[in-house]
């Protein structure tokens, strides 16, 4: 298989890979680590239950705007 002009065998290439993807996993795991549990501590112990579809919404937009960089 030719990627980007080097040959690979398919063993090299899907090592590659899956190198890539728990590289990927890590970084987003340790982001999530961050994130969520600051929004359900919020979620659950500040926000007012009226609000809590509304707070949860907005966190989701920090979220993916982080997913997208």
């Amino acid at each position: 298989m030719a990627i980007s002009g080097v040959v690979y065998s398919i063993g090299d290439w899907i090592a590659q890979e899956c190198f890539l993807l728990a590289r990927f996993m890590k970084c987003l795991s340790c982001t999530g680590r961050k994130l969520w549990p600051f929004a359900n501590l919020n979620t659950y112990g500040v926000i007012p239950v009226e609000q809590g579809v509304l707070w949860v919404d907005y966190i989701e937009l920090i979220w993916v705007t982080i997913l997208s960089t």
